[in-house]
This record gives structure tokens, C-alpha cells and sequence, in this order.
């Protein structure tokens, strides 16, 4: 039985890696603006990425993977309960796989986001963000010159500044329009999802004068002066 269930799993993971006969280095879009060692750090990233949805909608076929993820996660969201059940321990893991420099091109950090406050007690996400100045939005650009649907995502994400109400519910609610067949559009549903999935699974309790450390040995330091936009509960 055991045997069984490895070759089972063993089938699953090998679904789940990209079956277009197509790599993200044969698209222009790809390797006019990221050089070799990043496009490798690019499919460690979507590679990651395909082989959790696959193992968590325990489907075969990519498509089917994407389809049945996108059609959970729209039902836990409209149930109240949003759960993309990705492994966050595995997707730290995985940044350890691709290089700082890379991960600075897609990324920057929200340190010290206080969510809500009661006596000295607090609520602390760690979230991180897209860069502004980073590669992977020059990106999304170029992509939405001949992608309409990555067009509007790019451009809600400019004009919020950020990964809005309106940016999530362009992929959670419109993901049909998203053509998961191309592996660019993969790459930009796999970073969207992970970039929630980190603040999502990044939850602590923290107290004022605490210095917390987070990933990568980075320290923030709670006090009044890092939560502006603070709640009081």
C-alpha cells in the first residue's frame, strides 16, 4: 500500500511541472528584462508553487490544478474562511532556494504591519509587497502591452500602490480570464499567491519593546512610532 502511494504522489509531482513543452526563458517578455540566474530563481518559484496546488487539489494535470485552486480558494472567500493552505515552513524554504537578489527584483518588506492593538498587546504581520523599482513589475508591464487581463492587474496594482482589495479580487473572483495554458500567466498567479500567502501564515503576538526577529535574521523593533495606522480594540 505504501508503494502504491508513493508512485500515486510520484505521479502528481511530475503532472504538476511544466507540460507546455515551453520553458520561461523561450519568451522575450521573459529574457528582455530578467538574465539567466534569475529566470532559474523564476522557475524555482513557479515550480514551487505548481507542485503545492497539485499536491493539495490531489490533481494530475496542471490545468486541472489551477482550476480546482481557484475555485476553492473562491469558496473559502465567499464562506469567510480565505485558505490557500499553502505550506508557508515549505515556501520559506523555497526563498532559501532562490537568490536575495532575485527575490529583491519581485519583493520588498512591509516591516512592523500592527493590525490591531489592546493594551500593550499587539498583532504583528510580517508582509511583503511587490517592488516598485524591482524587475518582476517592468514585467508585468511588458506582459500587459499584449495581455489585456495582466494590462488591468498591473494597472490596479499602480494605482493603489499596493496589493488592494481590487487587485486580490481581479484574480480571485475573474480568474477565468486568466489564461493559466501561457506559463507568464502562471508565474504572475504563482508570486500573486504566494506574496498573500506570506502575510497570511506570518501572524504573531508581539508586546511594546519587544525586538522580534523575522525571516532572514531581520529585526523590527515595536514601538509607537512603527504602527501609524494603528486599531485600538
Amino acid at each position: 500500500m505504501k508503494k502504491i502511494f508513493y508512485i500515486t504522489t510520484l505521479l502528481l509531482l511530475i503532472g504538476c511541472k511544466n507540460n507546455s513543452g515551453k520553458e520561461l526563458a523561450s519568451f522575450r517578455t521573459i529574457t528582455d528584462i530578467f538574465d539567466q540566474l534569475e529566470i532559474a530563481d523564476l522557475n524555482i518559484i513557479l515550480n514551487f508553487f505548481n507542485d503545492q496546488i497539485c499536491s493539495i487539489e490531489n490533481k494530475a494535470n496542471i490545468i486541472e490544478c489551477y482550476q480546482s485552486f481557484f475555485e476553492r480558494v473562491e469558496l473559502t472567500n465567499e464562506t469567510g474562511n480565505f485558505d490557500l493552505r499553502i505550506s508557508f515552513q515549505k515556501q520559506q524554504e523555497m526563498y532559501n532556494q532562490i537568490s536575495e537578489h532575485t527575490f529583491n527584483q519581485i519583493w520588498i518588506f512591509n516591516e512592523g504591519r500592527m493590525l490591531y492593538l489592546r493594551e500593550e498587546k499587539s498583532y504583528i504581520f510580517e508582509t511583503i509587497e511587490f517592488n516598485s523599482y524591482g524587475k518582476y513589475l517592468k514585467f508585468l508591464k511588458e506582459l500587459g502591452k499584449k495581455n489585456k487581463t495582466i494590462k488591468g492587474y498591473y494597472e490596479d496594482w499602480i494605482t493603489a500602490g499596493g496589493m488592494s482589495p481590487t487587485v486580490i479580487g481581479s484574480v480571485l473572483s475573474d480568474y477565468k480570464h486568466y489564461d493559466i495554458r501561457d506559463l507568464r500567466i502562471q508565474l504572475v498567479i504563482a508570486i500573486h499567491y504566494l506574496t498573500l500567502n506570506h502575510g497570511f501564515e506570518t501572524p504573531r503576538t508581539v508586546f511594546y519593546g519587544d525586538s522580534i526577529t523575522c525571516w532572514r535574521g531581520r529585526t523590527v523593533h515595536v514601538d509607537w512610532q512603527s504602527v501609524p495606522n494603528h486599531k485600538n480594540i
